[in-house]
């Protein structure tokens, strides 16, 4: 996890040091974090073998909120939230930062992320 959690700080120390250099210029950066997204990487068929052998992954993974998306009558497994968004997510978050609504933020974080970073 080093290698992982030491490029995210750089992402966001990017962000903020580039917020501040552009600003004077007109232009705004922010960063999108989002949680895990329904690629091929989190459906792939042996998944779930990963997880069972390592389920700190799950665990850490798993989001706050439940899957919206899903039919009221599914039932949900042991984890009773989404393990990944579908992409469209993330780019609606992207349409945000992109639109006028945003025009005063620079510098921001975005967690596109169900509640996940939330958790203690």
């Amino acid at each position: 996890m080093g290698p992982y959690v030491a490029s995210k700080h750089g992402v966001v120390g990017l962000t903020k040091a580039f917020a501040i250099e552009l600003a004077p210029h007109g232009i705004r950066v922010n960063s999108i974090h989002p949680t895990a997204v329904r690629t091929a990487m989190t459906t792939d068929p042996s998944l779930p073998e990963v997880a069972a052998a390592h389920p700190q992954l799950i665990s850490g993974a798993a989001n706050l909120l439940p899957d919206f998306d899903a039919e009221p009558d599914t039932e949900v497994g042991a984890v009773p939230s989404i393990l990944a968004i579908e992409a469209i997510e993330v780019s609606r978050g992207v349409l945000f930062l992109i639109s006028d609504e945003s025009r005063y933020v620079t510098g921001a974080q975005l967690p596109v992320d169900a509640g996940c970073l939330a958790r203690p």
